[in-house]
């Protein structure tokens, strides 16, 4: 964590125990936030915080960006294997006899 954060922060941060804890700690994260809003150090906040990684939902293949660049590069795949197919022995003779002259 950055210094200025965490000097802005750390006043702010309390183990609570007691009646209305859960409030309380609300009102802590709140500010957190308007505490580094306010002192220009909003972008070294965090994206994501847990405290057990068991919690941090699962992105299914099927929707992350991996997956649509996965299909994209498999699909530019069978273009290519198509195009290489479709060529005749002489065809594919010439072009492979361009590329080493």
């Amino acid at each position: 964590m950055n210094s200025h954060l965490s000097g802005i922060i750390q006043p702010l941060t309390k183990k609570r125990i007691g009646e209305n804890k859960v409030d309380r700690i609300v009102d802590d994260i709140l500010s957190i936030f308007t505490a580094a809003d306010e002192n220009g150090a909003r972008g070294f906040l965090p994206v994501f915080c847990a405290v057990s990684l068991s919690r941090v939902p699962v992105v299914p293949d099927k929707v992350s960006e991996m997956a649509v660049a996965k299909a994209e590069l498999a699909a530019q795949k069978e273009q290519v294997s198509i195009v290489v197919n479709s060529l005749s022995p002489e065809e594919t003779g010439s072009v492979t006899s361009r590329e080493t002259t």
